[in-house]
């Protein structure tokens, strides 16, 4: 296969001899001329050998006197004199090289690898803004200063990598953890205080001392479990209180639906504005632009794909228009109380999954725009909050020794 392509770019001259075949035959053994491909077409026995060894060959056929036959050249050297007036072929081939090495030191692709809720069009987006993206030049791109700069800006990540091979580029980054969870560590003094108003049913205490006993009741606040323990010996100390305190308690609050809703409609403007993208320069083509304030557009970009799965960062950017529209549409109330109905559902679920729920108590009220769903839940849950404790004279460092 690598000969082959050698004699296709460097050249080579075919041979079809008629006569004396098998004495032809012989003298390529008995001299060892390399060929190619050599088969018999009939009575006729058809060989490649390389351009440089057309002299040696034709010596040899003088030599055991054999009639020397008109060689057919073959390979890109053959196909060069065809085209020795058309320089425009040769330039294209040559702007075609130049395309190719130049492209390879631009940044054609971009991959944004480990996000989980950031999108990639914001890390890409962000990374823009810093000068960096598709069109880049890679030769000036400080890897690290880029990660250490962009970790300052960006507080969702907590370590940014990037890997340039060949012109992609691989954005491997590890979003920060979400929010810590405040209940206090073990050992870390604290208290129960009720998360809402309502009457105490049962307490299981595991540690603590109760201050608010069962079938009292206690508004949003308060202390239910204390934090400082007295000791056999008279002395007091402080420990972290741990307990469930379940109570019945009210919630009450209201669910609004209103009987018009006013909602917006989106029409394509017949016309759209193009632009050329070479690497990251855009190029803008001739077109007119709606004017109006009720306007948005949103731009597509369709890029160049060689062979189905290589992507160019050369393509076409299009940027359609869409005016708003203002609609209104009007529901009956027997509409709003089914929406108002399904709302609550999903309410309770959210907000009482772990709650004991005894009953709902509902009132319907409509006005001329609102259908009003009044609702009050009674239900026993547990409403103990661990709260530390936190004094001018305490230290947790202290308390630790």
């Amino acid at each position: 296969m690598i000969y082959r392509l050698f004699l296709f770019i460097f050249g080579s001259l075919r041979f079809r001899v008629s006569q004396f075949t098998a004495n032809t035959l012989n003298m390529l053994i008995r001299e060892n001329i390399n060929t190619y491909g050599m088969h018999k077409e009939g009575d006729i026995l058809v060989f490649d050998i390389p351009l440089f060894g057309y002299r040696r060959l034709k010596g040899l056929f003088s030599k055991y006197s054999l009639p020397f036959p008109m060689p057919e050249p073959c390979g890109i050297p053959s196909y060069l004199p065809r085209y020795k007036k058309r320089w425009g072929l040769f330039v294209g081939v040559l702007a075609l090289f130049a395309i190719v090495y130049l492209s390879s030191v631009f940044v054609w692709r971009i991959n944004i690898i480990g996000n989980e809720t950031i999108r990639d069009g914001e890390i890409i987006s962000d990374l823009n803004e810093m000068g960096f993206g598709v069109g880049s030049f890679i030769p000036s791109v400080n890897v690290k200063l880029l990660c250490n700069k962009y970790l300052l800006q960006n507080d969702k990540l907590s370590w940014v990598g990037i890997n340039i091979v060949g012109n992609c580029v691989d954005v491997r980054v590890r979003e920060t953890l979400g929010k810590k969870d405040e209940t206090p560590p073990d050992g870390t003094p604290s208290v129960i205080i009720a998360a809402s108003d309502g009457f105490i049913e049962r307490i299981v205490l595991k540690n603590g001392e109760i201050i608010q006993n069962v079938g009292s009741a206690v508004r949003k606040g308060d202390t239910i479990i204390s934090g400082i323990v007295e000791s056999p010996d008279g002395t007091f100390r402080l420990v972290r209180s741990e307990a469930e305190v379940y109570a019945k308690t009210t919630h009450s609050f209201c669910i609004d639906i209103p009987l018009e809703t006013v909602f917006t409609v989106e029409k394509e403007y017949p016309q759209s504005s193009k632009s050329l993208l070479f690497f990251s320069k855009l190029f803008a083509l001739p077109s007119k632009a709606p004017q109006g304030d009720n306007l948005i557009s949103r731009v597509g970009t369709e890029y160049l794909t060689l062979f189905g799965n290589i992507t160019l960062p050369v393509g076409l950017v299009t940027k359609t228009y869409y005016y708003l529209e203002n609609r209104s549409q009007k529901i009956t109330e027997k509409e709003a109380a089914k929406l108002a109905r399904a709302e609550l559902a999903a309410k309770t679920a959210a907000e009482f999954a772990g709650a004991d729920i005894l009953a709902i108590s509902l009132n319907e009220t409509t006005d001329d725009s609102t259908y009003h769903l009044e609702v009050t839940v009674y239900c026993i849950e547990n409403i103990a909050l661990e709260q530390k404790i936190v004094g001018k004279d305490f230290k947790w460092e202290e308390q630790a020794k």
